[in-house]
């Protein structure tokens, strides 16, 4: 097959569902039913109803399983720490020290160091810390603060050894 003919065969196909129009109005695609499209005031309305959506569909989420869990996930996620938002900054501390050469990859066992990725998932950290600062428990500030302190050493010390 010739590039000419592949180029032919090459169909692309826009599949976004809402366009910006140049007088930077959003306007939602007709749908298959041929349905004219309905002019809207902003992108803020877009984002809104979007985030309706992603709210219904949160109970889909929380069980991957369907609607009830089998039995191996249920005795699998009783074993598990509760989810909040110091679970979710100790997972991504102990992936950085992981990276940082100080814990071996849970998945083969082996250390090997990665400062790069130990360095933007401190970086990660160090964003949450100043999107959420004024919106946490007295106790998470803390814990992600510490975290992120130890984590910053550890670099230093990973940086040095190298």
């Amino acid at each position: 097959m010739s590039n000419d003919e592949k180029k032919n065969d090459l169909k692309v196909e826009d599949k976004r569902r809402f366009v910006i129009n140049e007088d930077g109005s959003v306007t939602s695609k007709a749908d298959e039913e041929g349905e004219e499209p309905k002019p809207t005031e902003n992108v803020e309305d877009q984002n809104k109803a979007g985030e309706d959506a992603a709210s219904s569909n949160e109970d889909e989420l929380d069980d991957p399983c369907g609607e009830e869990p089998c039995e191996e996930c249920e005795e699998d996620y009783k074993q598990l720490p509760p989810i909040d938002f110091n679970s979710f900054v100790f997972s991504l501390s102990m992936t950085t020290m992981s990276y940082l050469g100080y814990l071996p990859d849970p998945v083969n066992n082996e250390v090997k160091k990665n400062l790069a990725l130990a360095k933007q998932h401190i970086d990660l950290l160090g964003m949450l810390q100043k999107k959420t600062k004024g919106n946490l428990e007295e106790e998470e500030d803390k814990f992600l603060r510490d975290s992120l302190y130890d984590l910053r050493l550890k670099f230093v010390e990973a940086c040095e050894k190298k």
